[in-house]
């Protein structure tokens, strides 16, 4: 658990080199994820976390790890509240994940943002329309962010 995204990668990063998976994730203020033993016969992964404050920002390192063969861990998308100066922001907080069979790109992902559920509905829905399909989403403090996948 951190509110600060270098102690967080770091804390992942350690946690995946004792043979830990991530089960899930949840947070407000700052970041909280579960790990766990990995299933019998399955090696943990390596996890590079994404946070970010723009959208935008996020959709080009999801798609950039998915050209390496990464994926994205779908309970570990976050709505955060970050301070800024004078002001709070939205924090986007993911991880992605490299395991030894990956293999060539995965998928291709889509960010959508949007304050208004009825719009991020639409959105998702001309998403579904170009062989999208939904993946995480979650809640931020001002802002609703949903990622779609097509493989």
């Amino acid at each position: 658990a951190s509110g600060s995204s270098g102690t967080l990668s770091t804390g992942i990063s350690a946690a995946a080199a004792n043979g830990l998976c991530l089960v899930d994730g949840d947070g407000l203020r700052g970041a909280i994820f579960v790990l766990q033993g990995c299933a019998s016969g399955q090696a943990a992964p390596a996890y590079t976390l994404i946070s970010t404050t723009k959208t935008g920002t996020f959709e080009t390192e999801l798609n950039a790890a998915a050209a390496k063969g990464q994926r994205f861990v779908a309970p570990s998308l976050l709505g955060m509240e970050k301070k800024a100066v004078m002001t709070y922001a939205n924090e986007f907080v993911g991880l992605i994940e490299a395991t030894a069979a990956a293999s060539g790109p995965y998928s291709t992902y889509r960010v959508l943002a949007t304050t208004r559920l009825g719009t991020l509905g639409r959105e998702m829905e001309t998403a579904a329309q170009e062989g999208y399909r939904f993946v995480a989403f979650t809640i931020g403090p001002k802002e609703t962010l949903a990622i779609m996948e097509k493989r």
